[in-house]
């Protein structure tokens, strides 16, 4: 049976015979077996009765008509063998052996994506499966249906196909007339297994249909000069895969497809594919698996480019043929469309795209995509897979969907993940780079790199991991579970955080501060065995250094300083709290100026020997269960010991405003240890008993008397002339009533 193919609008009318043959053998006599349907209607509507049962075809030019046999049906008018131009289309269309069409041009043929091994027979045989000839008996083109008649799998072409160029008539005529030579008849048609559906009947989707556009009528195609298909299109691959079987190693390597922005040339592996008649491009890419790339860093057009299967990409407006009509204002709706996968098995599909330097929209597939818009504000969608997106413009947008994979941010700007991206991994380009980059995520969880400049880096909502390798970065953590890392050997690394926060252990952090000085939370910082400078807010801050020399500053509030060396620096101003406390895990001493109000052990129960020293300003001063050593110095300090044998330290001048309380001291436990620098009346060494004067007066009553216990007022008196001139000093208060001795007091 033969089927015509229409010319284009204006041209000589179509013809509509059908013409009968003798049942003899075909070329090669290759047998033939029947279709099946597949149950998808965009294949169904495109297959014939028969296909070609073996495998393997075979295809010629004969040179004569007695190369078809005596037989056959054609009355071979004006016959004449294909010229070199039209074997360009044909091997173009059938061959992966590269013969005379370009040399990237293998994955558009029909051996390029099926399984069928095609070979070519050679110029002047007739013994092939399929056979190229030019005859008068065609207005335009037909071709038979595989049978195993002897003319099964012939093509003959009239006036059309003569003069084949990428994108014009006649090339779309030979790749049409082969389609129907492998088993595909008109889309259009609702013999056999019914059309194609009508969403789908035009040339975007299919070579086969008289449908130029979606809604079309079959009298003729509408398209311009170069607004052909230049391969076959997405329908007739996935009908030519269910008859004959998909190749997946054809173009199996990481192959990069790219275009020339000026002429349409197409480059697969920077070797030319299609070389079309105009600066048009209209083709479906099949690939046979790999990591493979478009490339599209020649365009500065706004793309928009989608790797779904089924879909299509649009490159350049100026680029796209028209049809002639149809809902995309008479143009294709696409540049580049994508084959569907066969059989689900994802290695055709295409991983990674590299846009322009235009305002792109790239859409990737359920593969691990690597999607890079090039230079401008681009937006980034990767769908399924472990995505990788490269950012290079603080306005690019990336989308990804919760639960598609493990996806990457890699930015070389600083950049900030927009909410709903679900990203694990925002990461600097070059992680060797010294660029000061800054990154922040979202609500989601994220590992966060920077590289080795000064970066800035915040995860967001959600519990974040942040590294900032090399340089002096700022990490800013809202999330109990953020953890950041910082390795040894930067010198200014700083943490900010909006809530209570501990370093881990082996982060080299030497800053850790809240976000905003001013604010009243209140919040808990807690360093490392490093050295850090610690800062709180305006509220109600606990800071514990941990071990390293570290400096803790509590700012505004009524704060609590943790310190575990006994080198640590609290800064404390008078304009901070008026209830600031210090709990000291080790023995430690109030620098003058700082305006802490209490002093405690970190546990009253423990038993480590601990001591504890004000300054000038009155504190209150409290120890635990061990031997504690308690020095008040100056101001009006309360000193309670608790338990265990306490000493409580009187070393600085002695006035009104310097007298110490002694909350709970213990006879005979606890003792006096008072400064012979101070009390220079004394000698070293326990208080003698003729210096000790206990009585209701708090006078003394001889030359002799030192220290005065007045018993009814706890006050205790230091008298440097005993009953002479000179009035005592009161420098202590202790409970009233005490057995107190002369043996409770030791002088050093």
């Amino acid at each position: 049976m033969v089927h015509p193919l229409p010319v284009p609008v204006g041209s000589v009318g179509v013809s509509s015979a059908l013409l009968e043959a003798s049942p003899v053998e075909n070329g090669t006599s290759d047998p033939v077996t029947a279709n099946r349907a597949s149950g998808v209607q965009r294949i169904d509507g495109l297959l014939t009765p028969n296909r070609w049962s073996d495998g393997s075809i075979s295809y010629s030019d004969p040179n004569a008509a007695s190369d078809y046999g005596a037989d056959h049906p054609e009355a071979f008018s004006n016959f004449s063998q294909f010229t070199a131009r039209q074997m360009v289309a044909v091997h173009f269309a059938l061959d992966t052996t590269i013969r005379t069409q370009p040399s990237g041009a293998a994955g558009f043929s029909v051996e390029g994506f099926t399984g069928l091994n095609v070979s070519y027979a050679g110029a002047g045989t007739g013994n092939a499966t399929l056979r190229y000839a030019n005859t008068s008996n065609p207005s335009t083109a037909y071709a038979y249906y595989p049978t195993a008649q002897n003319y099964g799998g012939d093509s003959f072409y009239g006036r059309s196909g003569d003069l084949p160029t990428a994108g014009n008539y006649d090339w779309h005529t030979i790749i049409h007339e082969t389609g129907h030579a492998l088993g595909l008849k008109h889309g259009h048609e609702t013999g056999g297994f019914g059309a194609q559906p009508a969403n789908r009947d035009s040339l975007e989707y299919s070579v086969m249909t008289y449908r130029t556009f979606i809604g079309d009528d079959t009298s003729g195609y509408n398209y311009e000069t170069w607004g052909a298909p230049q391969t076959f299109m997405m329908d007739d691959i996935a009908a030519l895969q269910h008859m004959y079987g998909a190749d997946y190693s054809t173009n199996s390597g990481d192959t990069v497809y790219s275009w020339n922005a000026r002429t349409g040339e197409t480059y697969v592996d920077g070797k030319l594919a299609i070389d079309p008649g105009g600066n048009r491009i209209f083709q479906t890419i099949w690939d046979g698996g790999g990591n493979d790339t478009y490339d599209l860093s020649g365009y500065t057009s706004n793309l928009a480019v989608s790797l779904t299967p089924g879909g299509y990409s649009t490159f350049s407006n100026e680029q796209r043929a028209y049809l002639g009509g149809g809902p995309n204002g008479g143009y294709a709706r696409g540049n580049v469309f994508n084959a569907f996968m066969h059989k689900n098995n994802p290695a055709s599909l295409i991983e990674n795209v590299v846009g322009g330097s235009g305002a792109d929209n790239i859409r990737g597939n359920a593969a691990a995509n690597r999607l890079d818009g090039g230079a401008n504000a681009d937006t980034l969608m990767g769908h399924l897979g472990n995505d990788t997106y490269i950012v290079d413009n603080i306005a690019d947008m990336v989308i990804e969907a919760v639960g598609e994979g493990i996806d990457t941010v890699l930015a070389s700007v600083s950049w900030v993940l927009a909410a709903a991206a679900e990203i694990e991994f925002l990461k600097t380009l070059s992680q060797p780079g010294t660029t000061a980059i800054a990154l922040t995520g979202n609500e989601f969880a994220q590992t966060i790199f920077g590289n080795n400049g000064a970066n800035i880096l915040d995860g967001g909502g959600a519990a974040d991991t942040m590294q900032g390798l090399a340089g002096n970065d700022t990490y800013f953590v809202d999330h109990i579970g953020d953890i950041v890392i910082e390795a040894v050997g930067d010198v200014a690394d700083m943490v900010a955080t909006r809530i209570s926060y501990a370093l881990a252990a082996d982060a080299e952090i030497e800053t850790l501060r809240t976000t905003s000085n001013g604010g009243t939370g209140a919040i808990k910082l807690t360093g490392n065995a490093f050295e850090q400078t610690i800062v709180g807010n305006n509220g109600a801050n606990t800071l514990k250094g941990g071990g390293g020399l570290d400096t803790l500053s509590g700012l505004g509030g009524n704060d609590t300083y943790l310190v575990y060396t006994a080198t640590d620096t609290i800064v404390e101003t008078a304009t901070g709290g008026a209830r600031d406390k210090v709990a000291a895990g080790v023995s430690y001493t109030l620098s003058a100026g700082v305006h802490v109000e209490q002093m405690t052990t970190t546990s009253a129960g423990g038993t480590a020997a601990i001591n504890l020293a004000g300054n000038e300003i009155g504190q209150t001063i409290t120890g635990n269960a061990g031997a504690n050593r308690l020095e008040g110095k100056g101001g009006a300090d309360q000193l309670r010991g608790l338990g265990g044998a306490d000493t409580f330290v009187f070393a600085t001048k002695l006035g009104g405003g310097n007298v110490d309380a002694i909350l709970d001291f213990s006879v005979p436990d606890d003792r006096f240890l008072l400064s012979d620098a101070i009390f220079t009346a004394l000698d070293p060494g326990t208080l003698a008993a003729s210096a000790f004067r206990a009585n209701t007066t708090g006078l003394a009553d001889d030359d002799t008397d030192r220290i005065v216990y007045e018993t009814d007022t706890g006050h205790v008196f230091y008298d440097a002339d005993g009953s002479g001139a000179a009035a005592g000093i009161h420098f202590a208060t202790i409970t009233a009533g005490l057995a107190l001795t002369n043996a409770d007091f030791s002088v050093a």
